[in-house]
């Protein structure tokens, strides 16, 4: 359990930080570069942590396996990634960030559905507190032209919360594993897109249907001294380690618990910007912080009360 709490707490704090490190020290790079850079990495970097595992548990990943971790890979990276992307691209990336978080809420659902996991009153109580939070930091009244930007995050949320719900349908394999293969099976598939969008009709189709930022995406074009570090901190410590670390407290403690980290996020998030590049926090997002710190103690209530 200890263990489990360790990684929520490295997922929370590394996670609260990928906007801002995003926002100034990526941003030179292509939204599809950046996402197929930083998970290449990520999933590069623990390969030897993945070899060490999988010799103590004495697993060897067969046909089956692979097809599973590909299309892993493919529903984290090139679906949900791409469609956060388009999320950010399309609405407020405030507001996105935020509503990414409301992902617990599917995951609860999901490992109900795909884990049997039970539903307590806990977890809805958690999860309304939780709703209650995202909808005051959004403020729905000043969305403006937010709407296609929303419905595209809530579809990547869904589809992020379905991919580590899924994962522990393959319990034989551990979370940094599975995480590992994921990654860099998963970057290699948006890589054959990006080769595509480097294709003349390609790119003419992506122009012609208003998607000409993605028409001749960059590869590896564009790292510079200057951005170096900030693409190693989001691919290693964010994408590699962070991720691993998120899916390694779903292994060792709950979807539920794991979720935490979503829970937090905002609120942490909020105040780092505050002070790393000085974003404003408006009344709402106080608001919506407190409710997400309440629905954060929800879940850990049931734990609580055992221990007393």
């Amino acid at each position: 359990m200890k263990k489990g709490l360790l990684c929520i707490l490295y997922a929370t704090l590394v996670f609260s930080s990928m906007e801002i490190v995003l926002k100034v020290g990526c941003a030179s790079f292509h939204p599809l570069q950046i996402t197929f850079l930083r998970f290449l990495i990520g999933g590069l970097i623990l390969v030897p942590l993945a070899i060490k595992e999988m010799r103590e548990e004495d697993v060897v990943p067969s046909k089956k396996d692979w097809l599973f971790f590909a299309g892993q890979g493919f529903l984290l990276v090139v679906v949900s990634m791409f469609l956060f992307q388009l999320a950010v691209i399309y609405g407020q990336a405030s507001i996105m960030a935020v509503l990414f978080c409301c992902n617990p809420v599917f995951v609860i659902i999901f490992a109900y559905f795909v884990l049997h996991h039970p539903i307590t009153k806990f977890n809805i109580v958690s999860i309304l507190l939780a709703l209650g939070g995202i909808i005051c930091i959004m403020n729905p009244a000043q969305m403006g032209d937010d709407s296609l930007g929303i419905f595209f995050m809530l579809l990547s949320a869904m589809a992020f919360a379905f991919y580590g719900v899924r994962g522990e349908t393959r319990i034989r394999f551990g979370a940094v594993t599975r995480s590992s293969f994921c990654f860099t099976l998963g970057s290699i598939e948006l890589l054959f897109i990006i080769l595509l969008t480097n294709l003349g009709p390609v790119a003419n189709f992506l122009q012609t249907v208003g998607l000409g930022k993605y028409a001749y995406t960059p590869c590896i074009t564009g790292i510079a001294d200057q951005n170096l570090l900030a693409l190693l901190y989001v691919g290693i410590c964010i994408t590699g380690l962070g991720f691993a670390s998120y899916f390694m407290a779903m292994q060792l403690t709950s979807p539920a618990m794991a979720s935490l980290v979503f829970f937090i996020k905002p609120a942490l998030a909020t105040v780092m910007a505050y002070y790393f590049i000085n974003d404003p926090v408006t009344p709402n997002m106080i608001y919506g912080i407190i409710l997400l710190l309440l629905s954060s103690l929800v879940t850990f209530l049931p734990r609580l009360l055992k221990q007393a």
